[in-house]
């Protein structure tokens, strides 16, 4: 792997400083198989990957809800991706993911937890 200086320029995960805990949710036949959170110069993003857990099928259409919740429990905001058709998963090839990303103008506040759920749109 080769790492280019200046490509993330500003970009900070709050997920792997332990700024925020990502909370991944899996609905039916979908799932997050990765996902981060991070700061730049526009505010928060979280982004990620979701997956079908089947061989079989058309593509299943879900729009993936964020809600962050600050440390004392209260809703800090929520945010709805665009309709995603993720295909199915084939296993002799690198198939059946739709990538997201949901962006909030502030920064949470640090210990807020971030719950990433797809759901049947």
């Amino acid at each position: 792997m080769t790492l280019v200086p200046g490509c993330e320029s500003g970009r900070v995960s709050l997920a792997r400083k332990g700024a925020v805990k990502l909370e991944p949710r899996t609905a039916g036949k979908v799932r997050v198989a990765w996902s981060d959170a991070y700061t730049d110069e526009k505010g928060f993003t979280v982004t990620g990957v979701v997956r079908r857990e089947d061989t079989v099928g058309r593509p299943i259409k879900v729009n993936v809800q964020v809600t962050v919740l600050s440390p004392d429990g209260s809703t800090w905001g929520e945010a709805l991706s665009d309709d995603l058709y993720v295909p199915r998963h084939a296993v002799s090839k690198v198939q059946g993911f739709e990538r997201f990303r949901l962006h909030f103008p502030n920064v949470p506040p640090e210990g807020s937890s971030v719950l990433i759920v797809p759901r049947d749109s």
